[in-house]
């Protein structure tokens, strides 16, 4: 699976992204605390991509077009049927790539597959009250 952009490509968390990710996420962790975590051993990595089961989760690394650079993430997650039909999004980006429109873009992308090809009705934006740069990319 993979969602094209203008600049960025949505796919699929793999154990094939571990290194890159961890990599990523230890970049990160002062831009995250305290709002957002993201594995930074093998071993969080690991339960992290356990985790997307593709039915009641999935988990998305949003790249660069075409240099497939891993700029960041998002999940679609606690996905309940019948009556509800619903899925909470989560997302971060990572150093040095915030700030840039990739993840508005990436967040777009998982939007709509969240509707069109996981046929959702609702998706809840799983956001921090203080989390003004998350708060306006939902917005």
């Amino acid at each position: 699976m993979g969602a094209l952009g203008g600049r960025v490509r949505l796919r699929r968390l793999s154990a094939e992204d571990r290194d890159e990710f961890i990599a990523l996420a230890e970049a990160s962790i002062g831009f995250h605390h305290p709002w957002v975590w993201a594995p930074t051993t093998p071993e969080g990595f690991a339960q992290y991509l356990a985790r997307f089961d593709q039915v009641t989760a999935v988990g998305f690394v949003v790249c660069l077009y075409p240099t497939r650079q891993i700029v960041g993430f998002v999940s679609i997650s606690r996905i309940e049927r019948a009556s509800y039909e619903k899925g909470v999004l989560g997302y971060g980006a990572f150093v040095p790539h915030q700030g840039r429109g990739y993840m508005t873009e990436g967040v777009r992308l998982a939007v709509r597959y969240g509707f069109e090809q996981l046929r959702l009705h609702r998706l809840e934006a799983d956001i921090q009250p203080g989390n003004g740069a998350s708060l306006r990319l939902a917005a």
